[in-house]
């Protein structure tokens, strides 16, 4: 695969047909965005998503590690008493005085363990324990089958246990498994978890036979 550049604002309407284009010409476009559901636009424009819950510098920092590029498309459009024009689209775009550095760990992090899925709906919540004290992101994987290999689903920030995936398919056998990542290297896996999804209830009807 080609250079490795990072995108903000990668779900958004410009940032969705950047990452389509730049895909499509073999980069690999890491889309840094704050909720899953913009992460599954990300991942459906063929760019790999790294979801940050807060607006926490270092992790933000982290999350570029490794890109080459980075393309600022993040923006309000309207103002709002926690996001203003010139906290988002002025300071926001602004290098800082301050540097961030991030030095590589010496070796990868310890691998999670205690993988457990469930089901709410058709969505599938993973709970896993927290064994490192050096990673910077957890990546899930999933798989669809019963016999099948876990690829990459989404990587999230560190020190989280949980993960709720959106994106599975009704009546379906996904395999589940998560590991712990820094710039030295992944963790081995945890722990794989099969789960099948529910489908839709069936709606009570009824019938007038007439004799």
């Amino acid at each position: 695969m080609g250079h490795r550049l990072a995108v903000t604002g990668a779900n958004g309407f410009v940032g969705r047909h950047f990452t389509q284009a730049a895909s499509a010409l073999g980069w690999e476009v890491v889309g840094v965005v704050r909720s899953e559901g913009a992460a599954r636009t990300v991942r459906e424009a063929g760019g790999r998503a790294v979801v940050l819950g807060g607006r926490d510098p270092l992790a933000f920092a982290r999350s570029l590690e490794g890109c080459g590029t980075v393309v600022h498309l993040a923006q309000i459009g309207s103002e709002r008493s926690d996001a203003t024009y010139d906290a988002v689209n002025v300071a926001g775009t602004t290098c800082s005085t301050t540097t961030f550095v991030t030095t590589p760990a010496a070796t990868p992090p310890a691998s999670p363990s205690g993988l457990t899925t469930s089901t709410s709906n058709i969505s599938v919540i993973l709970n896993w324990t927290d064994n490192a004290n050096n990673e910077t992101g957890y990546v899930v994987q999933r798989c669809q089958g019963a016999a099948c290999t876990p690829a990459d689903l989404v990587t999230v920030a560190a020190n989280l246990t949980s993960f709720t995936d959106n994106t599975a398919s009704q009546k379906a056998v996904y395999v589940y498994q998560v590991l712990a990542s820094n710039p030295s290297g992944r963790s081995g896996a945890s722990n794989q978890s099969t789960v099948i999804t529910p489908g839709h209830q069936p709606t009570a009807t009824s019938h007038m036979i007439s004799h």
